[in-house]
């Protein structure tokens, strides 16, 4: 692996988010993006010591422009996912089990309170994996599948569970990164007033 360059790494993360939290996983332990693949012989990392000598370099008011980033790119992936839930194959799905509970309720025979089962979630989780979402931009999940002659990458269709842990990552890496920006920030001895000014302390 090799680090990234810190001096340009926070301005052009910050310019293209939505590619920054699509092909880096974070590491919350280490505190570390890793780069998940890469076209190069090596994969990029950045590290808390990073942003700290970004913050450093070009300053503080780089939060800002980071939070309304990020901001932007949570609810883009909000609204994706909301649009998910309301088509038809899975609205059908969701629905089934709490046509279910809804006669659960109504029913005078049952002494217990009526709750969504586990096995409902599990059938509901197996029916989605099974199913091919239809894709944004059509792609899908690349893999490489070894051959004699060497690797070859195969795409395959992603499920509607794919996509949903796909969008999911997304919103944690976007929120993480600015967790570690804020916290970047402190370490180099900013205050919260010096953070954000305009808000008031408590």
């Amino acid at each position: 692996m090799a680090d990234i360059d810190e001096t340009v790494a926070l301005l052009d993360l910050l310019k293209n988010i939505s590619h920054f939290c699509a092909n880096y996983s974070y590491f919350s332990q280490g505190y570390i993006f890793i780069e998940k693949s890469s076209t190069s012989k090596k994969l990029h990392m950045i590290r808390m010591q990073d942003l700290k000598t970004s913050l450093r370099k070009h300053g503080v008011g780089l939060l800002p422009t980071a939070v309304n980033a990020a901001y932007m790119l949570i609810r883009n992936k909000l609204q994706t996912f909301l649009n998910f839930l309301s088509e038809d194959t899975v609205r059908f799905q969701i629905q089934r089990f709490l046509n279910e509970l809804d006669a659960e309720k109504s029913s005078t025979d049952s002494k217990r309170k009526p709750s969504y089962k586990a096995s409902w979630a599990l059938i509901l989780l197996t029916n989605l994996s099974k199913t091919v979402a239809e894709s944004e931009n059509g792609a899908g999940r690349t893999v490489a599948s070894g051959t004699v002659s060497g690797s070859i990458a195969e795409e395959i269709p992603l499920t509607y569970v794919d996509k949903f842990r796909s969008i999911i990552t997304q919103i944690g890496n976007a929120i993480s990164l600015v967790r570690m920006l804020c916290q970047a920030a402190r370490d180099n001895g900013y205050t919260r007033q010096d953070l954000f000014p305009k808000s008031k302390s408590t």
